[in-house]
């Protein structure tokens, strides 16, 4: 039975017998192979010189790698000097502290047995060279080196105001010293010791004999018991004593 539709015709272009080639040569147009040629050289030029950037760019990135290597390195030396560095420093640094404790061992006067007079409120502390008490005195009160015992004393009530010269107890602050009166010594006679028998009339500069002192309120001191000489007359007023040229004829 056959089919009600017709079977398609095959076109000639799609013919399973081989095409021509001069006939599809002389189809297409001479413009159109010289475009196809053309195009064909500008892709051909493009790889080249893509494959030329490939290579630079893989030139500038091996020598960008090679420059980190080397920058590492670079940072890893100066990183074992600065420690190298430091830890010299450090070495040096101890050494220092070391020689300066010695040193400082060295200059560091030994402590005078001897109790410190501003203990104990002495401003110089550990560095005073006088002994500062510390354990209490086992004596106390029987002992009998009062303010120079090495040992400690209990505080007095009195303290600064304690008047007793060998108080046994501590005075946190400095006593007032009592002052004594000092006694008046009269002037000393000259190495004779006679009194001259010309004074007060004597003139003689260089006399050897003993001249007593003027007092030097004359007559009008009013002390009894005043060893100075007074003169018995009276001074003469300043006029009076005013020279006067003699006149001449």
């Amino acid at each position: 039975m056959s089919s009600r539709f017709p079977s398609p015709s095959i076109p000639p272009f799609l013919s399973p017998e081989p095409a021509d080639l001069g006939s599809l040569t002389s189809s297409c147009s001479l413009n159109e192979l010289d475009n196809i040629s053309h195009l064909l050289r500008k892709i051909s030029a493009d790889i080249s010189e893509i494959k030329g950037m490939k290579a630079a760019i893989l030139t500038v990135e091996a020598n960008l790698f090679y420059l980190n290597v080397r920058v590492l390195q670079n940072e890893a030396k100066i990183l074992s000097l600065e420690v190298k560095m430091n830890f010299q420093e450090r070495i040096e640094f101890e050494s220092y502290q070391a020689e300066m404790s010695d040193l400082n061992v060295a200059q560091k006067p030994e402590k005078l047995l001897e109790r410190c007079k501003y203990w104990p409120a002495c401003k110089n502390g550990d560095e005073c060279v006088y002994h500062h008490p510390i354990s209490p005195c086992k004596a106390f009160p029987n002992c009998k080196f009062a303010e120079k015992c090495l040992f400690v004393h209990p505080n007095c009530k009195y303290d600064a105001k304690c008047t007793k010269p060998d108080c046994p107890f501590t005075h946190m602050s400095r006593r007032i010293p009592v002052l004594t009166p000092k006694p008046v010594t009269s002037p000393a006679p000259s190495s004779s010791g006679q009194l001259c028998r010309y004074f007060p009339a004597c003139k003689k500069m260089e006399c050897p004999f003993y001249h007593p002192k003027h007092c030097r309120f004359n007559t009008q001191c009013t002390r009894p018991d005043c060893t100075f000489y007074h003169p018995t007359i009276t001074v003469p007023p300043r006029h009076a004593l005013k020279w006067i040229r003699p006149q001449t004829r």
